[in-house]
């Protein structure tokens, strides 16, 4: 049966006496498991009890869509929330669990929350049940144990839709302890291992890892490299589904692969994973400690260091080789996310692949372990307080809205909606957001917007005033948040009217008389696939059929207008010059020249961004707010806001017509 002793027996003098009672074990098989062994699970879902949990960010989408038991159903053949031309997930199990938590709870936040963490209790033992396969009873608890309180987890237990990490590692860590059981002798666990492998399969594509995880764990154990040839077999068997039934491997769309930010990013997120303090916001004790906050920030890879020094200085290679190549091969199938290293949410990603090193800070014996605990205690209490205050004021919010929006209809545009906490530890109000005054959550009938800029970025146009107010859409409700508990009406400035009309006709290439302008202001202007490719055919002198759509201000013609897209998420505000092609005394906005233009920053972006919208909103229909105006040192100056908002209908098929338009081949 081989043992694991060829890799282990090297570490065994990591303790200063050769005896039974070494810290990392020369046996194969774990002794029996003592009584205490189960405080592990109950230890790691007392720390992370729901307390005040709220929704956030995609778990309005999620939990809205899931509510239909048809939608949860057409997930096990389709890709997730039925999100075409976006991403390409086949997530099937957590859209069940969604759809049962809505069942059992409604729009109460408790239940699902408390799943995640049962979901983190069963993890957190299958991790110590594995580790007790390499270090001491002891040992193999403190290195779960510190797995559990890793503030990086925060995004997984603690958000609802973070469970795609949680609940896949637990099938994960299933189907790898059956596995190593099977290797060590217990007949038939290998079959529970790949049915373990398949609900992992179902949840996220994290579980790609585990044919690769179970080939290295059982040349390990048995010297040899097929051991895993069935799960490789299932990896396959899933991968054809993907590909020959819902048409594709899946993944994100737009997810590029470039080596060097993603190597750099590998790196950084590694340093994340180690020190704890690394990236927490250290700006309160900087108040009272001054410089030793950074001091603070360096201690925090004392237990990395400490385990490279014993590392080093003994003949442990072979169990720091394993643990590294773990964490490699787990970090695979995220390895899209790399580069984007600077966000600290994201480090969930990382849910898995850190485990594998936790037994490294932990194994070379009580001093590693009070270190590593000193290091890594105190940051995951503050990772639980962020957390607790961004759902305080999320919740809050979120009560102030259903109160003033109550019995209410119409645009609402909701101005001061926080996208995450101050550092980015934590999400609230990012996606999802014309989701959150219907059920679960509330009964509204109220079209809610988020006031505030689609593009989070520090260039993004904003539609504010000069005392930096956000401006009241005419014709709806405008709120802003100028706290949690404080929700005010923003006055609407009087500005002189601005007459607007939306028309379109046939475009005449090859025809002397073009058709008549049509007004389509009450019906709103058709962006639909079709007509958005007879929109570029329009403007193409090689094609002979098309049409032309533009925006008209009768009797206005100013030097510059703004127009304002509305999504649920956010708004697009951009400043484009007024058509001088045109004649007369009518302003217009060409909408081809409008949605092409890419030397009017930031146009250039505006094709791609109202690609997500399009997908994610209820509708993909956007009010439209037009303003008529100057350029005053380098600034927008409105003189004219028109009080209707003409609605743009595109559809579900608008992220394929761009990339044909902007000739991108996907």
């Amino acid at each position: 049966m081989g043992s694991w002793s060829w890799i282990w027996n090297c570490s065994a003098s990591c303790s200063k006496r050769m005896r039974a009672s070494d810290p990392i074990r020369k046996v194969v098989a774990a002794p029996s498991l003592p009584h205490w062994f189960w405080f592990l699970p109950l230890l790691a879902i007392v720390l992370w009890w729901p307390i005040d949990a709220f929704w956030a960010s995609d778990d309005f989408f999620a939990l809205h869509y899931a509510q239909d038991r048809a939608h949860a159903l057409a997930d096990f053949t389709g890709w997730q929330y039925g999100a075409e031309d976006l991403w390409f997930f086949w997530r099937p199990l957590i859209t069940l669990s969604f759809h049962l938590d809505v069942l059992l709870a409604g729009g109460n936040p408790f239940w699902a929350h408390l799943e995640n963490v049962l979901a983190h209790g069963a993890c957190v033992l299958l991790a110590g049940l594995l580790w007790r396969r390499v270090l001491s009873n002891g040992l193999a608890f403190a290195a779960a144990l510190l797995w559990s309180i890793m503030p990086g987890h925060t995004g997984t237990i603690a958000w609802a839709v973070g469970r795609v990490d949680g609940h896949t590692t637990v099938w994960i860590l299933l189907s790898l302890l059956m596995f190593v059981r099977w290797c060590e002798g217990k007949d038939r666990t290998r079959a529970f291992s790949l049915i373990a492998m398949l609900l992992a399969l179902a949840s996220k594509e994290l579980a790609f890892a585990v044919a690769p995880l179970c080939t290295v764990i059982g040349f390990a154990i048995r010297r040899s490299w097929l051991a895993a040839f069935p799960h490789w077999l299932l990896l396959g068997a899933v991968i054809a589904f993907r590909i020959g039934v819902l048409g594709r491997f899946g993944g994100y769309l737009e997810t590029a692969f470039d080596p060097l930010p993603m190597a750099y990013g590998y790196l950084d997120y590694i340093g994340n994973v180690l020190n704890p303090w690394r990236w927490h916001n250290l700006a309160v004790t900087e108040s009272t400690i001054g410089a030793a906050a950074d001091a603070l920030r360096w201690l925090g890879f004392l237990p990395a260091l400490i385990a490279l020094w014993f590392c080093l200085g003994r003949k442990s290679a072979p169990l720091v080789a394993l643990s590294l190549c773990l964490f490699a091969i787990a970090s695979v199938p995220i390895a899209g996310f790399f580069a984007s290293s600077e966000n600290p949410h994201n480090l969930r990603y990382f849910y898995l692949a850190s485990l594998a090193l936790t037994g490294l800070l932990v194994a070379f014996g009580r001093v590693a372990v009070v270190i590593a605990f000193a290091a890594f205690a105190p940051a995951f209490m503050l990772a639980r307080l962020d957390q607790h205050y961004a759902d305080a004021e999320s919740a809050e919010m979120h009560r102030k809205l259903v109160r003033q929006t109550d019995g209410q209809q119409g645009l609402w545009f909701a101005a001061g909606l926080p996208h995450s906490n101050n550092i980015g530890n934590v999400v609230q109000m990012h996606f999802g957001i014309d989701r959150m005054l219907r059920p679960p959550f509330a009964d509204g009938q109220a079209k809610l917007y988020a006031h505030r800029p689609l593009l989070n970025d520090w260039n993004a146009l904003s539609l504010h005033d000069q005392s930096d107010q956000p401006i009241a859409v005419p014709g709806a409700h405008t709120v802003l948040f100028r706290s949690a508990d404080l929700l005010v009406t923003v006055p609407e400035l009087p500005m002189q009217e601005l007459p607007i009309k939306a028309e379109w006709r046939t475009a005449a290439q090859n025809s002397s008389q073009p058709g008549p302008w049509l007004d389509v202001t009450a019906t709103g202007l058709d962006l639909s696939s079709a007509r958005m490719q007879q929109l570029k055919d329009g403007g193409d002198k090689a094609v002979g059929s098309g049409i032309e759509a533009r925006l008209v201000t009768p009797s206005i013609r100013p030097a510059a207008y703004r127009v304002t897209i509305f999504t649920a998420n956010g708004y697009l505000c951009s400043v484009v010059p007024a058509d001088a092609s045109s004649e007369g005394t009518d302003g217009t906005i060409d909408l081809l020249r409008f949605f092409r233009d890419t030397q009017c920053v930031p146009l250039g972006y505006l094709l791609r961004l109202l690609e997500v919208p399009t997908i994610v909103d209820l509708t993909p229909s956007f009010p439209v707010l037009i303003e008529a105006g100057r350029i005053r040192n380098d600034q927008f100056v409105p003189t004219h806001r028109a009080r209707t908002l003409p609605v743009m209908h595109f559809d579900r098929g608008y992220p394929a017509v761009v990339r044909r338009m902007l000739g991108i081949d996907r």
